[in-house]
């Protein structure tokens, strides 16, 4: 499969993407991924196994989703699977093993379809917690699952999934990830939720008091 994330690095951020890109790697071989940004990366990036590219199509600042998609499923056109996921989502090795029965499952043969599956909203997620699946694990424990309409934050798609007739949806918007979902039920397209077996953890960090103050 091919799992691909956006990203525009700011201060508070850093420490998230950090553990992003320690964690992705942990999903090779059984995943090629990619990070579209047009940030100075360090050299370890691609040491890690990440695929960098620049960010061709943005509106608003905002990255348009199907060109994403459009130029991942050129570059990997083997993989069973193309999807893309929140920069600041961490996985485990319930991503491969529920990714990969999905993508073999004899009753999804011949058919088109796309994988969801909600956040579990975590702390001030450290560096130590994020370096191991078991830790990851661990620390999700004390998060929050996001209700059932809201904190998409991963899809997947199976290869002949019509990302080219999709319009400029944009990450980062308001219900997009809701207007995903829609768009695909109506095309009568197989739509599977696996919020029960993949865990997607997601790193919020505390804002600083002044922020706060401030009102953001």
């Amino acid at each position: 499969m091919t799992l691909f994330t956006s990203w525009s690095t700011y201060p508070e951020a850093v420490e998230v993407y950090n553990n992003t890109l320690r964690n992705w790697p942990s999903l090779q071989p059984h995943a090629n991924i990619i990070l579209f940004t047009n940030d100075v990366l360090p050299d370890v990036t691609k040491q890690l196994g990440w695929m960098v590219l620049p960010l061709k199509r943005q509106i608003k600042g905002h990255p348009v989703l199907k060109q994403m998609f459009i130029e991942a499923m050129k570059l990997q056109p083997n993989s069973k699977l193309h999807g893309f996921a929140n920069g600041d989502i961490l996985f485990t090795n319930s991503f491969i093993n529920s990714l990969l029965e999905i993508a073999n499952s004899p009753l999804l043969v011949n058919k088109t379809y796309m994988v969801v599956g909600r956040r579990m909203s975590t702390p001030n997620v450290t560096r130590d917690e994020a370096s191991s699946w078991e830790t990851i694990g661990k620390a999700a424990e004390r998060g929050t699952l996001m209700n059932k309409i809201c904190g998409i934050d991963y899809f997947l798609t199976s290869p002949d999934y019509h990302w080219k007739d999709i319009p400029d949806v944009q990450i980062g918007r308001n219900y997009y990830d809701n207007w995903l979902v829609w768009d695909a039920r109506r095309k009568g397209y197989e739509v599977i939720d696996a919020t029960d077996t993949l865990l997607a953890v997601h790193q919020i960090r505390a804002l600083p008091e002044t922020t706060r103050e401030n009102g953001q």
